[in-house]
């Protein structure tokens, strides 16, 4: 029978969230952590040449920005990566919790310090959420599949 929209779809998979991790490697963190983000990108200009028409582009310094939120006062603190001439490196490692074969993967955060902490709470559930910030120069992506 065909779909009353007429799509076909194939199934890819489902995931679990039991199955979802994230875990920290470079630092004793030890935090309950409700979210990571990570961004790293290049600058990239590009110039006209007004005599012959030709464009050129050229690339400028990598710049690379991470954020975790995590339950303030329970385990660790980010306090390793705080020593501006002594920058860290952090591995967060993640693996998607998909049913059947996974690809984990870790991502190596060179030169990384800390920038900012931020608190706050809300009156619903009390719970003091911590958010902490910071920047990196270079971002390696490793990846291993485990059946």
């Amino acid at each position: 029978m065909a779909d009353i929209f007429g799509r076909s779809i194939t199934w890819g998979g489902s995931f679990q969230p039991e199955g979802t991790t994230v875990s920290f490697a470079g630092a004793e963190i030890g935090a309950i952590i409700r979210s990571v983000q990570i961004s790293y990108g290049q600058a990239i200009s590009r110039l006209w040449d007004l005599g012959t028409g030709k464009s050129f582009i050229v690339a400028g310094n990598t710049n690379g920005t991470w954020s975790i939120g995590t339950v303030a006062g329970v385990g660790g603190t980010f306090s390793d990566f705080g020593e501006i001439c002594a920058p860290g490196e952090m591995v967060i490692s993640a693996d998607a919790g998909m049913c059947g074969p996974t690809t984990p993967v870790s991502f190596t955060l060179r030169q990384t310090i800390l920038a900012q902490v931020g608190l706050s709470v809300v009156s619903d559930d009390m719970i003091i959420n911590e958010a902490v910030s910071g920047l990196f120069l270079s971002l390696e992506v490793n990846e291993e599949l485990i059946s």
